[in-house]
């Protein structure tokens, strides 16, 4: 039985949609898989974070057993302690299931400095794989010396590397230049992977979580990952014409412009956010209703609402989603000997 212990440079990096990914992978081989996190107490906001991971993974359909111990800290014996569990835990599984992939804590550091990744990975035997975020400033030009000296603490125990989120521009120079000078310094990659919109896409209810907003139609359908906001047309004529450029979108208008929100409907809508604090009148919640559109209202204005998505919430990487993980599953399959580099590890 193989254990692998995923982990990242950063928060947000793809552990868990990876996690999913692979096993995605390992289930298409006939291996079953089972699934662990840990979860460091210390880090901002992991209450959260965990409890949205949890839910996405109890829905997976290619984890056969999840399994999550209590919080660690940052004491060597927390660290002890909790790794122990899993490995006990792990000890119960190895007869039913082929594989186990643990999601890791980031590289944090206990007292005497040395990384809490390395140590809880070698408390479980389990080997490492590692997911690198790209950035320009430390890994262009060929410069591989941030990636080596990352590296360098996980030598005994790293399985692959996965690079991840290479701007499009820059993709070219990675999968050539980077990739070569990976490869002569002996680093194992399973993939080098560019940034996606998909990837990065939030949903509905993500957004509407943000605008502290307030959904009050089809709260079930707020799942989706939306490819495309929309601002009310300024102008009255064209709005199938500007709406109908994109068919999955949520549109942000005034309650009372039923002008611009009946095209939106037609044209094919993920969602409606009401600006204003009020809304929508009766002939548009009709449509709504036969359509089974999710909407929110929100009490700020239209340019406001908009803004405050803009400045910097929609850049950030959302939550895991299945859909990011069946993307990602066809990106590692596209990737070239990813297959081969996959079946060696494991």
């Amino acid at each position: 039985m193989r254990k692998f212990y995923i982990t990242s440079n950063q928060e947000k990096s793809g552990k868990t949609i990876l996690s999913d990914a692979l096993a995605f992978q390992l289930h298409q081989r006939g291996l079953k898989t089972a699934y662990s996190k840990l979860s460091y107490i210390e880090e901002p906001n992991n209450t959260v974070d965990n409890e949205k991971s949890l839910a996405y993974l109890e829905n997976s359909k290619y984890f056969n057993n999840i399994y999550l111990p209590p919080f660690i800290t940052s004491d060597i014996d927390s660290i002890k302690k909790s790794a122990n569990l899993v490995k006990k835990e792990i000890k119960k599984l190895e007869a039913e299931y082929s594989t186990i992939l643990i999601e890791g804590i980031n590289s944090s550091t206990h007292p005497d400095n040395s990384p809490l990744d390395v140590e809880l990975a070698e408390q479980i035997d389990a080997s490492i794989i590692r997911i690198i975020w790209y950035q320009e400033s430390t890994m262009g030009e060929g410069d591989i010396s941030f990636i080596v000296n990352d590296l360098a603490k996980y030598a005994n125990h790293l399985a692959g590397v996965v690079i991840n989120g290479i701007p499009k521009n820059r993709l070219h120079y990675a999968q050539t230049i980077l990739k070569e000078n990976l490869i002569t310094h002996n680093i194992p990659i399973l993939a080098i992977l560019p940034q996606d919109s998909e990837l990065n896409a939030r949903t509905f209810d993500e957004i509407i979580t943000f605008l502290q907003g307030n959904i009050i139609a089809f709260e079930d359908n707020v799942g989706e990952l939306i490819d495309t906001i929309m601002l009310g047309a300024l102008a009255l004529d064209g709005g199938i014409y500007y709406y109908g450029q994109s068919k999955k979108k949520i549109v942000i208008t005034r309650w009372d412009r039923p002008d611009l929100q009946m095209p939106a409907l037609v044209t094919g809508c993920q969602g409606l956010i009401l600006t204003g604090g009020q809304g929508p009148i009766p002939y548009v919640l009709d449509r709504i209703n036969k359509l089974k559109v999710p909407v929110a209202i929100v009490q700020e204005g239209t340019v406001a609402t908009a803004t405050k998505l803009s400045d910097g919430f929609l850049s950030e990487r959302g939550d895991p989603h299945p859909d990011k993980s069946q993307k990602l599953s066809k990106m590692l399959e596209s990737y070239p000997n990813f297959s081969e580099e996959f079946d060696r590890i494991i």
